[in-house]
């Protein structure tokens, strides 16, 4: 019986890992990235690298600007959102929905960065999602429904759940795993690369795996709250967020203008908070114009912004009641803050990117392992490999070299595709998937060392090159960000050149892999 347990724990581990493994790597690595998207995000808007960066903690001086040049420039918009400088986006930026003109579907967004020290100063955003793309990308996936994705990724995080447990129970030396790695072994050697990363951020792929299971526990378990609550689903959701109430507008313009120092004042005094960090106005030039002040208290593990909905005239309408929720509020809210970790601070940010690292490490070494393997029998056997060993091999370079190579590709064409081009952003994330699945294509034709090596140079080339198209193809560089203390923009150019020597360390590893194959079976050159 103990024997079977253990067989049938290890039956299962592998299966449930090998039939998702590729789409875990790309949650992983989508992720992972997601982790620092708005500083993607500004790298991704050279227009708004030449605006001055300022104290965060001094921003109200420019929100009258913002509201005047949001007033001159769209007084007919449907809404209006100001998101106010952070430690991590030293910019104020806007962005309004125009209104929606007969026969189209959905009204156009424009956005804009302003600069609020010294002169005003503004700059138009290009049409890109930038770092936004992959943190959607992990959850949304892309070409398919929101809905749809969400199950299926749910479904692929329910199946790494079951895999961290059952790797539990079928490591039973777990600590000595953590002191054992055996290099130049083959299978044993990504055996041992699979327990390290696995043991060394077992309690972070525990808790992401978890909480990301819960940030949609509403969608995957509806039937209790449509059974017990009234209202069902949108009762709920309205109580639980009372400061979200659309409202048409009337057609009549105000009579008076807003009270802007009054509506923070009374927010910062309720909220018991410092500053604010988002205003949004929707109807803004109308009498029934509704306004939702954000904001966050430092310190706090939590993920939903306090947030007040005042009317025109200031009266409150609706304030999210933190203070008065119950235990399983907080627990959710506090568990979904894990998730996405938009409380952290730096050091406790590059800690998660670093478990997310390890979960690419992990994922990607066990569908390595079970080729080795598989090839090594084959060996044994002396049997030809067959459609399944070259599936899986092609599936792994696609999976690992590809969606770095891609990434690389997605920022290339954020400085190569001409700025008025129309659907810009569409095309940046189609250069993202022609690459993938080029690479997937190439991949399934050939997998063996000598491609692995290819792949990885590619990477390296592209990542170590990527500083100087940059400063080819705007008017910024790497010296220039250090020079004007944007840190977050010269870290982004620092890792990817970081990442570009990792994978010219593969591509040698590699090379030397196929050097020392050459001459052997076909089935020995294969990673």
């Amino acid at each position: 019986m103990r024997g079977s347990f253990f067989r049938s724990m290890t039956w299962l581990h592998t299966w449930a890992g090998l039939l998702t493994c590729w789409l875990l790597f790309l949650v992983f690595f989508a992720g992972t990235l997601s982790y620092f998207r708005h500083e993607i995000t500004w790298w991704m808007q050279p227009k708004s690298h030449g605006l001055k960066p300022v104290d965060y903690t001094q921003h109200t001086a420019g929100l009258s600007r913002v509201l005047n040049l949001l007033n001159e420039r769209a007084p007919d918009a449907t809404s209006w959102v100001i998101d106010l400088p952070t430690e991590r986006q030293p910019l104020l930026h806007w962005r309004y929905r125009e209104a929606t003109q007969p026969g189209e579907r959905r009204a156009s967004v424009v956005k804009g960065y302003l600069s609020v020290d010294g002169d005003t100063q503004w700059a138009a955003l290009l049409d890109t999602k930038g770092g936004e793309f992959f943190y959607r990308l992990h959850f949304d996936l892309h070409y398919i429904s929101p809905m749809t994705a969400r199950w299926v990724v749910g479904a692929a995080a329910m199946v790494m759940l079951v895999g961290l447990i059952t790797g539990l129970v079928i490591h039973r030396r777990i600590f000595a795993d953590f002191f054992t790695f055996r290099a130049g072994k083959g299978a044993k050697t990504w055996l041992d690369l699979h327990n390290l990363s696995a043991v060394f951020a077992l309690p972070f792929h525990l808790m992401i795996t978890y909480t990301g299971l819960l940030t949609l526990m509403f969608m995957y378990m509806p039937a209790p709250v449509e059974k017990v609550y009234p209202g069902g689903m949108a009762g709920f959701f309205s109580d639980q967020n009372p400061t979200f109430k659309p409202v048409a507008s009337a057609g009549r313009p105000l009579s008076q203008p807003v009270d802007w120092q009054q509506l923070i004042g009374h927010f910062k005094d309720n909220k018991e908070l410092a500053a604010i960090s988002r205003i949004s106005i929707d109807n803004p030039a109308d009498i029934n114009a509704r306004i939702t002040l954000y904001g966050k208290a430092d310190g706090v593990i939590a993920h939903y912004a306090r947030a007040s909905l005042y009317d025109a005239s200031g009266e409150v309408l609706g304030t999210t009641r933190e203070a008065q929720f119950y235990a399983a509020e907080r627990t959710a809210n506090t568990m979904i803050a894990l998730h996405t970790a938009q409380f952290s601070p730096w050091s406790l940010r590059w800690l998660f990117v670093v478990g997310g690292i390890l979960g690419c490490v992990m994922v990607a070494s066990g569908g390595i392992l079970w080729a080795r393997r598989l090839v090594e029998k084959n060996l044994r056997l002396g049997r030809p490999p067959g459609w399944n060993l070259r599936l899986v091999q092609g599936m792994n370079l696609a999976t690992v070299v590809g969606l770095p190579l891609s990434a690389m590709v997605y920022l290339y064409l954020n400085r190569l595709l001409p700025a008025g081009l129309d659907v810009r952003a569409e095309w940046e994330i189609n250069g993202f998937f022609i690459s993938f699945a080029l690479t997937l294509v190439l991949a399934l034709i050939r997998a063996d060392y000598k491609s692995w090596a290819l792949g990885w140079l590619l990477v390296a080339a592209m990542a170590l090159a990527l500083p100087m198209v940059n400063a080819m193809t705007t008017n910024y560089h790497l010296i220039a960000y250090l020079q004007s203390r944007q840190w977050p923009l010269a870290a982004l150019e620092l890792c990817v050149m970081l990442a570009g020597i990792l994978a010219l360390w593969g591509a040698a590893r590699c090379a030397k892999s196929a050097s020392s194959a050459s001459g052997q079976s076909l089935s020995q050159a294969y990673c």
